[in-house]
């Protein structure tokens, strides 16, 4: 007797979670597009009769790959905190918007029906605005995160090589050292010799002198 109610419970608070979701998400498109669209209407995938699109980084993707009514609790949750953050709404025609107006996209491509795939949609995560805030300013910031990897790859690229020089000099200069050692050596063997010969020379002048 306990399970019917707890099924019913479950699925009346996965039907609210939706519903909190689709309030959500029109409450955002009316914010952003200044359209108003029924909450039981909005779509992750709108077709090109819609008067709005979804602008989303790559990390929201998923969320937009089937219809709203498919996803799960966790997913609509994702979907109501991800709004402003990794996705916004944009409006596909006229100039509605209530807030500050964003440019028009460069491209627009807008899936044929809801449950096109999420491929289609993600050309959308190209556009720009001018004002540069936003899901436009994540991915100017998430542009200059890829050059300075670039950077600082090239960088250490370049440090390896310096490295590598710097060790190639450390080798000639202590055989260098090595060479001049052994010629110092020699020099010094040589100048001992011909002192004891000089010594010797000596020696015998005057054992030379004493004998007359």
């Amino acid at each position: 007797m306990s399970e019917k109610p707890r099924r019913k419970r479950n699925r009346e608070a996965r039907k609210q979670v939706h519903l909190d979701c689709r309030e959500a998400l029109a409450s955002h498109i009316r914010r952003k597009t200044g359209y108003t669209i029924e909450p039981e209407k909005v779509r992750l995938n709108p077709t090109k009769s819609d008067v709005y699109a979804w602008n989303f980084l790559p990390e929201a993707a998923h969320l937009f790959a089937k219809c709203l009514s498919k996803h799960g609790v966790v997913a609509c949750q994702q979907l109501k905190s991800g709004i402003g953050r990794s996705f916004e709404a944009v409006a596909t025609r006229g100039q509605l918007q209530l807030g500050p107006s964003p440019t028009a996209p460069k491209s627009l491509p807008v899936p044929d029906s809801e449950g096109a795939p999420a491929q289609q949609s993600l050309a959308s995560s190209c556009w720009m605005y001018e004002d540069g805030t936003g899901i436009a300013q994540r991915l100017e910031d998430a542009s200059e995160i890829v050059t300075l990897r670039s950077e600082v790859s090239s960088l250490k690229e370049l440090l390896a090589n310096s490295r590598k020089k710097v060790e190639s000099l450390e080798r000639q200069l202590s055989h260098a050292l090595a060479t001049v050692s052994s010629h110092e050596a020699s020099e010094f063997r040589s100048h001992l010799t011909l002192g004891q010969i000089a010594e010797l020379v000596s020696e015998l002048r005057r054992t030379d002198g004493d004998s007359y």
